[in-house]
């Protein structure tokens, strides 16, 4: 397991996250997912320094608090030698499942101003999805090792994954979750 510095994925929701936290579990880390009380303390009452309480305990992280906004700077800061996992997903397939989840007529729970939802005019929530994509790989250009973009929904898995935190390639398969049967159709026909 990587023995310094935290690994925290900072991709927006619905770029699998879920099938990511899966696997840095699989690989031994201590993982801290979603956290809503936590995401409510950036927005809610901004107390940052329980957030960093609690990422003392862990060694990697994804989801809110830690993908909200410009967190990810304020994470960098106060735990340097971090790494930072953008996942990311086609824009198009992104926000068709980014309104599904997040619509009125979902249960999910909204908190705070969530930078990739503005009342569901698709392409202004990809260029605000695009545009924080692209804010992430400008902040960390010049820091080499640092950064992995990975597209999880495009078949990218162990190899990359564990070639940038230094570890073997599980003899597993990677593992996936919220996967649409659309997605299982594509990811067969492109494995045969």
């Amino acid at each position: 397991m990587l023995n310094k510095g935290k690994v925290f994925a900072i991709g927006a929701a619905k770029t699998a996250t879920t099938s990511l936290s899966l696997a840095l579990k699989k690989l031994s880390f201590k993982h801290k997912p979603y956290d809503l009380a936590l995401s409510n303390k950036v927005y809610v009452s901004g107390d940052y320094e329980t957030i960093f309480c609690e990422v003392e305990k862990y060694n990697s992280f994804d989801d809110g608090p830690w993908n909200r906004g410009e967190f990810y700077k304020l994470l960098d800061q106060r735990f340097p030698n971090s790494k930072f996992i953008l996942t990311i997903r086609e824009p198009a397939d992104w926000v068709e499942s980014h309104e599904k989840h997040f619509s009125s007529n979902s249960n999910v729970l909204r908190i705070g101003p969530e930078l990739w939802i503005n009342d569901y005019d698709k392409q202004q929530n990809i260029d605000l999805y695009q545009k924080r994509n692209e804010q992430v790989l400008e902040y960390l250009k010049n820091r080499p090792g640092q950064l992995l973009v990975i597209n999880i929904c495009n078949d990218e898995g162990w190899e990359k994954l564990c070639s940038f935190l230094g570890l073997s390639v599980p003899d597993i398969p990677f593992p996936l979750a919220n996967v649409t049967q659309k997605h299982q159709k594509m990811s067969a026909i492109k494995k045969y």
